[in-house]
């Protein structure tokens, strides 16, 4: 199966929520990788989206 990585930053304004995580993220650039697997048996390729996955900073403990 042929997957192919985009990988980019992204830089948001203001503080967020994202559900399913814990608290508010801060405002600042984060990387963000999308995942795309080919589709295969159509006459012309194509590929779909697997998995984004937004990283975040670690949170120290104390």
């Amino acid at each position: 199966m042929d997957v192919r990585t985009h990988e980019t930053m992204v830089t948001f304004d203001h503080p967020f929520r994202i559900r399913g995580a814990e608290g508010v993220l801060p405002a600042g650039t984060y990387r963000v990788v999308i995942d795309k697997e080919q589709i295969l048996d159509l006459s012309f390729i194509a590929y779909r989206r697997v998995a984004t996955m937004l990283h975040t900073p670690a949170v120290a403990a104390p």
